[in-house]
């Protein structure tokens, strides 16, 4: 699938969250960039590719897992532009 989805800008979230982006660590999500469904460890649709700093934002492209029926869905739910945003999980180390 070739769109790719903005991960995080600065942009205040839906909790009140404003994030530098310069301030991130990546280096644990680079390796090992699963895209779970809903925040649920363990239901894993895919991974992330080509993940990038582009514009003050972080993007990605995903990969679903099309062999597992349930990702192969929520892929096709993306081609049809049912689903057209993600979230990602943070952790924050310091405020």
């Amino acid at each position: 699938m070739e769109k790719s989805f903005l991960l995080i800008d600065n942009s205040m979230t839906l909790h009140g969250v404003r994030f530098v982006m310069d301030g991130g660590r990546w280096d644990r999500f680079k390796k090992n960039p699963v895209m779970l469904y809903m925040h649920t460890r363990g239901k894993v649709v895919g991974k992330w590719s080509n993940v990038r700093f582009e514009y003050g934002a972080w993007v990605a492209t995903p990969v679903f897992d099309l062999k597992d029926s349930f990702a192969a869905n929520i892929a096709r739910q993306v081609k049809d532009e049912f689903l057209i945003a993600c979230s990602i999980g943070v952790h924050i180390h310091k405020a």
